[in-house]
């Protein structure tokens, strides 16, 4: 559609400029080996500020279907300790690119985000210790994690995979029994318990953009 070409060419101009950058989680499980990498991709913190860019629009259509979601009859899920009627809707969108690239794991080339979760719950600080406390701050009240992906003719080659595992995952990996893949076709939207539902990115033989928030807990 018109409103994702646009989207994508304001992505393609941010990422020229230099403004894409890689998260500040990318070794985050294995900082004694620099090549244990948890993500390769490159994000993008998109904010309200330039209301004239493809971004803007994708973001308030995303906002817009989060602020329904926080002012429904949402109950949240079952295993949750949260009160889903205290949700609140970020000020900001992350943007994130994934391309073919030198970066090898599990034998497979290309930009990848081994499995995690997005948030972490209330973790105390005898759990995590001080660094890890501090390092999860920013995720920590991530409860419902809202994905629209801007790839057009993406095929079965490409791979990119969104893979959901039904029964969770060991950390760092993409591997367990039972999963879900779901290509990140343009204009798909995935909605997922940011707190208990593990996922990955497979890696990617494509340049691969995607657009994330997440709903947070204010309780």
């Amino acid at each position: 559609t018109k409103q994702v070409r646009e989207a994508c060419d304001t992505i393609a101009l941010l990422d020229s400029q230099g403004e894409f950058v890689p998260s500040p989680n990318q070794r985050d499980y294995d900082e004694s080996n620099e090549e244990a990498l948890v993500r390769t991709d490159r994000v993008y913190m998109c904010r309200d500020q330039d209301t004239t860019s493809g971004l803007y629009k994708i973001r308030q259509q995303l906002a817009s279907f989060a602020r329904t979601t926080a002012d429904s009859d949402f109950l949240g899920f079952e295993s949750d300790q949260y009160d889903s009627n205290s949700l609140q809707v970020p000020q900001q969108m992350q943007v994130s690119i994934f391309k073919s690239s030198d970066h090898t794991i599990q034998g497979t080339q290309g930009d990848y985000f081994t499995s995690h979760l997005d948030g972490s719950g209330e973790d105390s600080f005898l759990e995590l210790g001080l660094l890890g406390y501090l390092k999860s701050r920013y995720i920590r009240k991530r409860y419902l994690t809202c994905i629209c992906y801007l790839n057009e003719n993406w095929v079965e080659g490409d791979g990119g995979c969104l893979r959901l595992h039904k029964n969770g995952a060991k950390e760092g990996s993409f591997d367990s029994h039972d999963y879900i893949d779901i290509p990140p076709i343009a204009g798909r939207l995935v909605v997922f318990s940011s707190l208990n539902q593990w996922h990955a990115v497979l890696p990617t033989r494509a340049t691969r953009y995607a657009c994330s928030l997440w709903l947070s807990h204010n309780n």
